[in-house]
């Protein structure tokens, strides 16, 4: 019959084999398990969705986001806010949608496209293709040869090496489409058609110092008509100084309608039978079917 020897241990001893059944136990703990403590961030803020090793569909809220997409051929969609997205190893679709966004691609080949706000836009190691479809966007292709556009915006586009082709149909919600084009203007419309009659009245007995004509335009339709006037003062054995002489502005005249101005010249006699005569022109700014009634010249003896 065999009898159990007893082997007196040591405190410490004790505690030895404790400490390292502890370390063992813990060494036995999943590395993913351990790593939960370091959430992933992404320009250095801590992510609000994140993705996994596999190629995701990963979408944000109307709140402003920070998207992580980690590995995988993922697709990605900010939707609303202010959101900041980061992709991962895999070839990306990355919209940014409404709002600033700040977008950054991966080391694939990614489509990024930012949608309506000024956003931030950069690639990174691979052949990117980047667009900023709106607003004023800040573009930046990194390194690889990468295509970029800044669309209806104004802002800045560097490191890239060709422009970006149209976007091409993508998951998540479309672009806003822009607003329906304005169809052409309309032909103009067939110019005015008026009878412009112009009548020059000058002075019926001699008069000495200033001279005073009235010119009078009537306006015999059928349509309403704008006009100029054309004034030429010419003497006989008189000198006359007058600042208005020349093209003169006119008005817009209503069919039936009449408009009378008056033109002052400042003449002396300068021998027997001294005469100044003004000769006013009106020209239509459409079409004048008669023409015969678009001069007409008054004189005025001069004392």
């Amino acid at each position: 019959m065999s009898r159990a020897i007893a082997i007196p241990m040591r405190r410490s001893s004790v505690a030895w084999v404790v400490i390292t059944a502890l370390a063992a136990a813990m060494l036995a703990i999943p590395v993913a398990q351990r790593a939960d403590a370091a959430a992933p961030t992404c320009m250095g803020q801590r992510a609000t969705i994140v993705g996994t090793a596999r190629s995701d569909t990963l979408k944000g809220t109307s709140r402003a986001d920070v998207i992580v997409g980690l590995g995988g051929k993922d697709r990605i969609n900010g939707r609303g806010g202010n959101d900041i997205i980061c992709g991962s190893g895999g070839s990306d679709i990355i919209k940014g949608g409404g709002g600033a966004d700040r977008v950054k691609g991966g080391a694939g080949a990614d489509t990024i496209e930012g949608n309506d706000g000024n956003d931030r836009l950069a690639g990174s190691g691979g052949n990117d293709t980047i667009r900023g479809l709106r607003g004023d966007d800040r573009i930046d292709g990194g390194a690889g040869t990468d295509a970029c556009s800044q669309g209806a915006g104004s802002g800045t586009v560097v490191n890239c090496e060709s422009s970006a082709p149209a976007p091409a149909p993508g998951p998540g919600p479309a672009p806003t489409p822009d607003p329906t084009p304005k169809p052409d203007p309309k032909p103009d419309p067939k110019p005015d058609r008026a009878d412009l009659a112009v009548t020059v009245k000058a002075p019926t007995k001699p008069v000495s110092g200033p001279v005073k004509f009235t010119v009078v335009v009537k306006n015999n339709g059928p349509d309403d008509a704008k006009y100029t006037l054309n004034l030429a003062l010419t003497t006989r054995r008189a000198t006359c100084t007058a600042p208005w002489v020349g093209n003169v502005a006119g008005a817009e005249l209503a069919k039936g309608k009449s408009r009378s101005e008056q033109f002052t010249a400042t003449c002396t006699k300068a021998g027997g039978g001294a005469k100044a005569s003004l000769t006013a022109t009106v020209a239509a700014k459409g079409t004048d079917p008669v023409s015969t009634n678009n001069s007409s010249t008054g004189q005025a003896r001069i004392m």
